[in-house]
């Protein structure tokens, strides 16, 4: 497979991944999510030892003469990574939907019967290998 001319989303999708675009965002948003995220983060000292090392070394410029950082970022290795970082917690609380799961929560908040409600408990005791014949001679499927 020749990943090198395609676009990564394009390459995402070859490689099974459903990607998704993070919405354009104001810069304040953009530092202020990592570092709400960050809080809330594991990560591998060795696997990700290089990701964490950008993110150490991001940083504003310093201006020497007024002794104070910049309002734009140093430009070297580090914003790359922590740029993946800024895009994961921009985008990482977005619910992810499938319409083919049932949800489980909704299912069980559903109303109910009584009726089916009893018909749930014997088709569970019935998984369990508890006979029919025990319920009472009144016991009906449907």
């Amino acid at each position: 497979m020749n990943l090198e001319n395609k676009a990564s989303a394009e390459t995402l999708r070859m490689l099974g991944r459903k990607p998704r675009l993070v919405p354009n965002h104001i810069v304040i948003d953009g530092i202020n999510a990592p570092r709400k995220t960050i809080e809330s983060s594991h990560f591998d000292a060795a696997r990700c030892q290089r990701g964490i090392e950008c993110l150490r070394s991001y940083c504003a410029e310093w201006d020497e003469q007024l002794r104070t950082f910049r309002k734009t970022l140093k430009h070297d290795w580090a914003p790359h990574g922590a740029d993946a970082f800024r895009y994961l917690a921009m985008s990482w609380r977005e619910p992810i939907a499938n319409d083919d799961e049932p949800n489980p929560i909704a299912e069980l908040l559903k109303p109910r019967t009584y009726d089916q409600i009893w018909q749930m408990h014997v088709a569970e005791q019935i998984d369990k290998g508890v006979d029919p014949e025990a319920f009472g001679e009144n016991l009906t499927f449907t």
